[in-house]
């Protein structure tokens, strides 16, 4: 009887090795098809904030165009006179029935690698004004202040600094 417990814990123990050997070989498998992409920020198209109490915070400058080529990644993204990633220069004083809404984020939301027209926030506002029904609003903007690489602080540091002017009615 015992000799049987002490084989049949062998031929457990031999079963599970060879369960962490294929387990092992395919996780590095599956790690070796991940393709790696790392994207250096620009100093061509950043400018340090005097501004700023952080130590790293910086902004796209204004009025540029930042051409971006990763593999067979090519995009365009149009930097306004504000220094926001956005189609358009948008006026302090907010026009009677727009809604504005401020996008804050990373390079998810500034739309790294995607023309300026297709990232998110531009594509909200696009269909914001051909599908709303508009009863109190006349015009939705969406206000794109998001820089790749910032954090929730920095995010918040750039609302204040750029955004707060713009007298937002949501904060994505």
């Amino acid at each position: 009887m015992d000799s049987l417990k002490k084989r049949l814990l062998i031929l457990l123990n031999l079963i599970l090795i060879i369960l962490i050997v294929i387990l092992a070989f395919v996780i590095n498998k599956k790690r070796s098809s991940f393709i790696v992409s790392v994207n250096p920020i620009s100093k061509r198209i950043i400018t340090k904030s005097k501004v700023s109490p952080l130590k790293y915070y910086y902004e796209p400058k204004p009025n540029t165009v930042d051409l971006t080529e990763v593999g067979q990644i090519k995009a365009s993204r149009h930097i306004n006179a504000d220094g926001l990633i956005d189609r358009f220069d948008y006026p302090i004083n907010k026009p009677n029935n727009v809604f504005r809404i401020i996008a804050l984020g990373d390079s998810f939301t500034a739309g790294l690698e995607v023309d300026t027209d297709k990232n998110w926030s531009e594509i909200l506002e696009d269909s914001l004004n051909k599908s709303c029904i508009k009863r109190s609003v006349d015009k939705f903007k969406v206000i794109n202040l998001a820089v790749e690489g910032y954090d929730i602080q920095y995010s918040l540091e750039r609302y204040k600094i750029k955004g707060q002017k713009y007298s937002p009615d949501l904060i994505l």
